[in-house]
């Protein structure tokens, strides 16, 4: 009877692996109730992020699996997308510095990702998440998002800039990539950094 259940448990062994393997493959997304990385684009400024908001870094690993890289100075995973671009996961690590968690149940902080639509001006504020919102954005989308630029600057080092003022406390410059259309190799400039600047 032994050698009967050990004769199964390979098998029942070498399946879980099989479907563990395929959930990671298939869009990293998993039993526990909130989307993988690959969706998070689609959901909106504030929806991607109040649906990890709050969880343990132990549930996002258990359905994403382990993270393509991580954050040196600040606790973060970052999950690297399949069209480019990269959703981080930032963990709160306050609970960690009282005692009360480990590396493993530090809850979500926020959360970046590019996203489809990009966010009104007006509530952009001095938020860590804009940068990400707005990777992979062609300056067409910006202007159509913002309006015209409060101000367009060429720095001395030929990059393009174009620099907005949410509200009179805040600025935020949006650097392009202007190597991409000079070769040719794109029709549009795009998003290639952005920074934020506090009055």
């Amino acid at each position: 009877m032994k050698a009967l259940f050990k004769g199964r448990a390979l098998p029942a062994a070498a399946l879980a692996a099989v479907t563990a393997a395929a959930l990671l493959l298939a869009g990293r997304t998993g039993p526990a109730g909130f989307p993988g990385p690959e969706e998070l684009p689609g959901m909106g400024w504030e929806a991607a992020e109040a649906a990890l908001l709050g969880l343990p870094r132990q549930e996002i690993l258990n359905a994403w699996g382990e993270p393509d890289g991580m954050l040196s100075g600040l606790f973060g995973d970052i999950y690297a997308l399949e069209g480019g671009g990269r959703v981080t996961v930032y963990y709160d690590t306050e609970p960690m510095n009282q005692g009360l968690a480990d590396s493993y149940t530090v809850p979500v902080r926020y959360v970046l990702c590019p996203v489809k639509e990009i966010p009104p001006l007006e509530e952009i504020g001095l938020d860590p998440r804009l940068p990400l919102a707005l990777e992979g954005h062609t300056r067409r989308e910006v202007h159509t998002a913002w309006g015209v630029p409060h101000r367009e600057v060429t720095t001395q080092w030929g990059e393009l800039c174009d620099v907005y003022w949410p509200d009179e406390l805040h600025g935020v410059t949006i650097y392009y990539d202007t190597e991409s259309m000079d070769a040719g190799t794109a029709d549009e400039y795009t998003v290639r950094s952005v920074s934020q600047s506090e009055a």
